[in-house]
């Protein structure tokens, strides 16, 4: 195991928090720096659902990474490292690689390869439906599920319905992954025995091609909703939203990549418009391609500016978050603090689910081994840590009203048990340069707690090498200074005495 970061001794994150100037101070004190964070401790706040800590999972490759193909068996390193994180919800059988996977075809003892799409081949592993589902009970872990549409139908998402019927833990069906999105994957001499290249925002019926566009999605959706429901009426429906994410422009005026060449339908409105019964969530996936870190590192606030639009144009419809990150980048400290701020943005805007991308990949030359959080070698990545500090939050967490710092790059988010026995905070500092560390005053409830700080950091946005720091800080009452470095992410524990 080759690890991307290092937990230090209590004895040492004690030292390197005095040598930060983490301070435990009386009531009364004011942070050197003017920053304070006074949460309504006794409020009911918003509760904290366990689906809003997720990862991608693949079925491809034995999970990429997961499954032993030779010994039919889990891999116990990759298992652990997973159960570290105690994933709230895990989503199958992948995004682009759901797209032409039908699961009764990989179950059972004689199994029929499936087609990967980034490589353009069939794919015999024995990591199935059944094998990962095992795995999702194991680890206590939701599900939501991906249901194909290139190669897809209703009768098969039908299919799929029924069969995670038996499995409480699927909570969740996905219609298809990005079929807006033309973006090509695999070899351009064509996929699977098809002469062309896939794509995802086309749909097959025998050898006949029928690109999407939003209209033929929307006729799908609807085709599709009563035979889902009628097979699981448990079964939440989710379909694709498709956004710019740029935190001006109105989601509901987005268009899909097949809709643009003939002028434009939105897609969103349409599927309000034709199918508005027919889906529970919306799904969207926020991904920043660009190498802008100033722009990168608030995707959290641009995705939210996203889920507002949708929610003012369709009051009853959730939203959840299946897939977020970047292109470049993704195994770097930048992922690490988007990773804790898209949780924190999901908590507080209350989303349905929000799944981190990605769980694992053990191929360097995989399409997501750069942003995996269990990476080559079995190697934790940044994403990694950081998933493992947020797991940390409590489940009612009482979202501050504003930004701490006048830039917007400082935030917070209290949480606490439901007897106020624990508190957890997390802070987020989205700093793109070096500056000095900033001091937070944060106010306790009454009493005296033991407090205990953990920070990941590293030296720039671009490190791969990240450090992360425990270390306990004694006894507070009334308030504590917490020093929050450039570009971290600090959780900071406080238990009732």
């Amino acid at each position: 195991m080759e690890p991307r970061g290092d937990r230090l001794t209590a004895a040492h994150g004690f030292a390197l928090a005095i040598a930060l100037g983490i301070a435990i101070l009386a009531g009364g004190c004011s942070s050197p720096s003017g920053i304070a964070l006074d949460p309504a401790w006794a409020s009911g706040g918003v509760a904290v659902s366990r689906d809003l800590f997720g990862h991608n999972t693949v079925w491809s490759e034995g999970g990429l990474g997961l499954w032993d193909d030779g010994a039919r068996a889990l891999v116990p390193q990759a298992v652990q490292e997973t159960q570290q994180l105690t994933p709230g919800l895990l989503r199958f059988p992948g995004g682009t690689r759901a797209m032409r996977y039908h699961f009764a075809e990989a179950r059972g003892a004689t199994r029929t390869p499936q087609c990967d799409p980034f490589r353009g081949t069939t794919d015999a592993t024995t990591y199935g439906p059944d094998e990962f589902l095992s795995l999702a009970v194991t680890l206590g872990a939701d599900v939501t599920w991906v249901a194909p549409w290139v190669d897809g139908s209703p009768d098969e998402s039908a299919a799929i319905a029924s069969f995670v019927a038996a499995t409480p833990a699927v909570k969740y069906l996905e219609i298809g992954n990005e079929p807006y999105l033309g973006l090509p994957a695999g070899p351009s001499s064509g996929s699977c025995g098809r002469p062309t290249q896939f794509v995802q925002d086309e749909r097959w019926d025998g050898t006949t091609r029928i690109p999407t566009t939003a209209a033929d999605y929307a006729a799908q959706l609807a085709a599709t909703a009563p035979k889902v429901r009628a097979a699981n009426p448990a079964l939440l429906i989710g379909a694709p939203a498709t956004s710019q994410y740029d935190g001006t422009s109105d989601a509901m005026d987005a268009v899909g990549d097949v809709d643009a060449l003939a002028g434009g339908d939105p897609w969103n409105a349409r599927l309000l418009s034709d199918a508005g019964d027919a889906f529970d969530f919306f799904v969207l996936h926020p991904y920043d391609f660009t190498v802008d870190d100033d722009a990168r590192v608030r995707l959290a606030e641009r995705a939210r500016k996203t889920v507002r639009d949708l929610r003012a144009a369709a009051p009853t419809k959730q939203v959840g978050i299946t897939e977020y990150g970047f292109l470049f980048g993704g195994g770097t400290l930048l992922n690490a603090i988007v990773t804790a701020d898209m949780t924190r943005m999901a908590i507080e805007e209350r989303l349905l689910l929000c799944v981190r991308h990605i769980l694992i990949e053990t191929d360097a030359s995989g399409p997501f081994a750069d942003s995996a959080a269990i990476g080559p070698s079995l190697a934790e990545k940044p994403g990694w840590f950081a998933s493992e500090l947020v797991r940390r939050l409590q489940p009612v967490a009482l979202p501050t009203s504003a930004d701490l710092a006048a830039d917007g790059t400082l935030v917070a988010l209290p949480t606490r048990d439901d007897a106020m026995t624990h508190l957890v905070v997390l802070f987020v500092d989205r700093r793109t340069d070096d500056g000095p560390a900033r001091t937070v005053r944060l106010a306790l409830p009454a009493g005296r707690y033991a407090a205990h700080a953990s920070t990941l950091t590293g030296a720039t946005l671009a490190a791969t090498d990240v450090t992360v720091s425990d270390g306990d800080l004694g006894t507070a009452r009334g308030s504590l200074n917490v020093v929050v470095p450039a570009h971290s992410v600090v959780v900071l524990s406080a238990d009732a005495q």
